[in-house]
């Protein structure tokens, strides 16, 4: 779960949607959920890439049969080169 924070405006911060300009941002993941499906190492690293997606400002891929670590659900990938492109398609080389 990823949630964005932007200044508040009597100071502080508060949360935003992710169509504002925000300041940072909170990854949570869950233990007790990573447990409940026997997540494996690598599952669980899969995850946190997929959150830090999020962050960058991917949002998840359609099923559309690209691979892709920001596709919804378990798996055990790393970035792709789809996802390499979409980040360089917001952002830049």
């Amino acid at each position: 779960m990823q949630e964005p924070f932007k200044p508040g405006i009597s100071g502080g911060y508060v949360q935003a949607s992710n169509d504002d300009t925000w300041s940072f941002s909170n990854i949570r993941m869950y233990h007790n959920n990573m447990s409940r499906f026997n997540m494996t190492t690598s599952q669980i690293i899969s995850n946190a890439t997929h959150e830090y997606g999020h962050v960058l400002g991917l949002d998840h891929t359609p099923d559309s049969g690209s691979n892709s670590v920001m596709k919804s659900g378990i798996q055990d990938i790393g970035p792709t080169a789809y996802d390499i492109q979409e980040i360089r398609l917001k952002w830049g080389n």
